[in-house]
């Protein structure tokens, strides 16, 4: 084999590994991509068993989730509500940062209810239960979501 030849045949074989190099590192970035779209679920908000009390005046907090992180958001797909003792009755609403009510999600919930959700979380938002009309009623809550990462990609 000539010296020509035997270097045309290197050259050859390098691109072959740099092509094939570039093709793997691209496939894991978009590897990386496809988990961070993927929505990751979580439990948004719960209660330690029946424990809350709807005893408290409108607008008076009783139990709130952590905020949505930045570069996410949170859509809530399953809310309860489950009352053991019914009297009163509790909202559910979007608090943003600095805890002004954004939007009510559930109004004049007194007695057990679930469904499946919508209601979209941003960053520094959190879903929050609080009063509407004192009575003494006990109660607990679950809500989960699905957490969506909408920035800071790689």
């Amino acid at each position: 084999m000539s010296l020509e030849l035997s270097f045309l045949k290197t050259l050859t074989d390098s691109q072959k590994s740099d092509v094939l190099l570039e093709t793997q590192i691209e496939t894991n970035r978009l590897l990386r991509r496809l988990v961070q779209l993927t929505p990751d679920p979580i439990v948004l908000l719960r209660s330690q068993g029946d424990n809350l009390s709807s005893n408290v005046a409108d607008g008076v907090l009783i139990l709130e989730s952590q905020p949505c992180p930045n570069n996410f958001k949170m859509i809530v797909t399953d809310w309860n509500l489950n009352f053991t003792t019914v009297a009163g009755t509790v909202r559910v609403v979007v608090l943003d940062a600095n805890g002004t009510i954004v939007n009510n999600v559930l109004l004049n919930v007194n007695s057990s209810i679930n469904g499946n959700g919508g209601a979209v979380l941003e960053p520094g938002q959190r879903l929050a239960v609080i009063g509407s009309t004192a009575g003494a009623g006990v109660f607990g809550c679950y809500f989960s979501a699905d957490k969506k990462q909408t920035g800071g990609f790689d």
